[in-house]
């Protein structure tokens, strides 16, 4: 009887950690054996003090003694290295500011610029990393310092988010800026920041342990023993999207976006110069409410090695494809052989449509069974690095290729005529394609997102201002036009699928029986906003 009593406190131990993951917004890595969270050390807040600059003007200033930190012939030369001097830093902020061209994507990509200089003037090897203090600080950028002092780059965030914290490590000490990245109606769409440390800061930085040599310390490495890699980070920080396409394109759809529905979780690896090295990327179709046959395609720039595996609704693998190419346009995601790439002719032969991925009119009805489907993974070596201003936000380009119409659907954004017109806007002013940034339910056949989701219309209408997190807004009679796919733990989800497959009562059961746990000791932890 003990024995029996100790497995059920082991067994709910188990689902508790299994439920924790997916309040952390990571639902169905478990499931999938997806991309975990990096392991590496979360940064602490700073320990060294520091006062800003708004260009020329001075905003505040914690040590009225300073002199001007732009100019290094001063008398703090003579004394800036003493053991009693603290370490102390000015930060000059010129960041640029401006509303944004709305077209219904819910990230926006940030560009930047980190200037880090001492009294000797540029300074080398700094560290410098981004982090979202609303994920627990979770790395979004790191890179060092070049020989100019300076490191740039670009972020890719949600639209609701507030801040981000740039961290500049000086061996064992930090430096943290907390950047607002909205401003009334706008947006910072640039940062462009200069930190002016009081002394020289050469042999603070030697004192790091560097086992691979590459300039970043071991505690913020995500491949310690690798010189060509040394960070990864997850798109999009709450580690999933969902994709949602309408495939009448260039007809006007019924805007219920469940056409084809797909999760995303993409990482980055960078090198120590903030280089992407490698992408990969975790793809599975969720539902498909359309008749028509689809392929998924993901344009990329520059050359390199395509990996890519597909596997069937039973987590089979059913293709392995490696190939180099000189061009990675037109890759498909859901590849059969690599005979695609000697014609690039779209067959059924080379490539799965998505028929074959997940049959009928799938997920897209209320109170019926979740159909499983196929899942992919693919991985992009490229042969050179690749400068983060030269990719799109992930998904990046991700497209449809609808073959009954021969068409693609592009998200918005992307593409424009000679007129400046966004060719994947129709003429209601709605897109084909959007991206929403967690675990969303789609909603159901023939129901208009508007229902699924009341504040989407006010979204879009206030050009994005306001209702940013539309995708997290809705009361019970909403929810009532949404599919219910993350509605139910991941492991209940499995089961669910698995009994469905293998018409298994019992599996149906644990289905049950964990959903009850869960909703009994973790109904608070789900983010749902009452409208």
């Amino acid at each position: 009887m003990k024995n029996q009593i100790y497995k059920i406190i082991i067994g709910i131990l188990i689902l508790f950690l299994m439920a924790s993951c997916g309040k952390k917004k990571n639902p169905l890595l478990f499931l999938l054996g997806g991309i975990s969270n990096t392991s590496q050390t979360t940064p602490a807040k700073g320990d060294i003090p520091l006062s800003y600059v708004n260009g020329q003007e001075e905003q505040q200033n914690n040590n009225s003694e300073q002199t001007d930190p732009g100019t290094s012939d001063n008398s703090q030369n003579n004394t800036s290295n003493t053991e009693n001097e603290e370490l102390i830093g000015t930060v000059i902020v010129e960041d640029q500011t401006s509303e944004q061209e709305f077209n219904f994507n819910t990230t926006i990509t940030v560009g930047f610029s980190i200037s880090v200089v001492d009294l000797s003037g540029p300074v080398s090897g700094a560290i410098v990393n981004i982090t979202d203090p609303s994920m627990g600080n979770i790395i979004i950028f790191q890179g060092i310092t070049n020989e100019n002092g300076i490191v740039t780059g670009n972020i890719t965030i949600p639209t609701a988010l507030e801040n981000v914290d740039i961290n500049v490590k000086i061996g064992e000490h930090t430096a943290v800026q907390t950047v607002p990245i909205q401003k009334e109606d706008e947006f910072v769409i640039f940062i462009n920041r200069q930190i002016v440390f009081n002394q020289e800061v050469e042999d603070y930085i030697n004192q790091i342990q560097d086992t691979d040599g590459d300039g970043i310390s071991d505690e913020l490495d995500s491949y310690p023993d690798d010189p060509t890699r040394a960070t990864r980070t997850i798109l999009p920080n709450s580690g999933i999207s969902i994709i949602a396409y309408e495939d009448l394109f260039p007809d006007k759809g019924d805007a219920d976006f469940n056409d084809i529905v797909m999760q995303v979780i993409n990482e980055e690896d960078l090198n120590a110069q903030g280089q992407v090295v490698r992408i990969r990327g975790k793809y599975k179709l969720l539902a498909k409410g359309a008749g028509y046959a689809h392929v998924v395609f993901l344009n990329l720039p520059g050359k390199g090695t395509f990996n890519a595996k597909v596997y069937d609704e039973n987590n089979q693998l059913q293709s392995d494809v490696s190939i180099h190419l000189d061009t990675l346009n037109q890759l498909p995601i859901f590849i059969k052989n690599d005979g695609f790439f000697k014609d690039r002719k779209i067959n059924n032969s080379s490539i799965y449509f998505t028929n074959q991925l997940c049959s009928g009119m799938c997920n897209v009805y209320a109170n019926r069974p979740i159909s499983n489907s196929y899942s992919a993974e693919i991985e992009i070596i490229f042969d050179e690095p690749i400068e983060k201003a030269q990719l799109l936000a992930a998904p990046y380009d991700l497209y449809v290729y609808v073959n009954n119409t021969k068409k693609e659907i592009h998200f918005p954004g992307l593409y424009k005529d000679s007129n400046g017109k966004d060719l994947y806007i129709d003429s209601q002013g709605f897109p084909w394609a959007i991206q929403i940034p967690i675990e969303w339910n789609w909603p159901l056949e023939r129901n208009d997102i508007r229902n699924a989701y009341p504040y989407f219309e006010e979204w879009y209408k206030s050009n994005g201002k306001e209702y940013k997190d539309w995708y997290k807004r809705f009361d019970e009679k909403a929810k009532s036009h949404q599919f219910q796919y993350f509605n139910i733990s991941p492991l209940s989800a499995y089961f669910l699928q698995f009994g469905n497959v293998h018409q298994s009562l019992l599996w149906t059961f644990l289905a049950i029986f964990t959903s009850g746990i869960l909703v009994f000791l973790f109904i608070k932890g789900r983010t749902k906003y009452e409208v």
